[in-house]
């Protein structure tokens, strides 16, 4: 989503990865509820996720906004701080939610013994300060420990899936 943002033609964030300039465009944020979002799936009981629809509320957002404010093709549009912001506070809630629910599962199926909950956060989304306080806001309301590795070592899973392929090239 941060190159539909066109967050790349910003200079301060023009040589960083997308989730790397996503979050720091969200911290730089005057308004966060400026954009609004509705989340997903709250209406199901079990542990599924689903970004779709937050994907589709944020490009009809941007491109209401590019339409009103007459954007160029090559432009940002003026509360693109906001709408990081509040793209990436939909996304924690989302994340946070469908994980309270897991650990709810878990402990009625007593699936983890009380001196063992760990919760691992890893991946690109680990890098995120932001939704990794939040996960781990769950984790301390339910007596859950978490984990997430240095962020050099959360690799996001295209470059994981690519290279995978060039290993297995490698070897036909």
């Amino acid at each position: 989503m941060a190159r539909r943002m066109k967050l790349k033609n910003l200079p301060d964030y023009s040589t960083l990865s997308g989730g790397q300039a996503f979050e720091l465009a969200a911290q730089k944020a005057d308004n966060p509820l400026q954009y609004s979002f509705t989340t997903p799936l709250l209406q199901y009981k079990n542990c599924n996720f689903s970004f779709a629809g937050l994907k589709n509320q944020l490009q009809r957002q941007l491109i209401r906004e590019e339409r009103e404010k007459d954007i160029p093709a090559d432009g940002v549009i003026p509360g693109i701080h906001n709408l990081c912001a509040g793209f990436q506070l939909a996304i924690t809630r989302h994340l946070c939610h469908r994980l309270q629910r897991g650990m709810d599962y878990v402990e009625r199926k007593n699936m983890i013994q009380s001196d063992n909950r760990i919760l691992v956060v890893s991946g690109g989304v680990a890098c995120n300060n932001f939704i990794a306080e939040g996960l781990r806001m769950v984790c301390d309301e339910l007596g859950y420990r978490m984990v997430r590795p240095p962020p050099k070592l959360c690799t996001d899973n295209g470059v994981m899936i690519a290279w995978n392929g060039v290993e297995n090239g490698e070897k036909t």
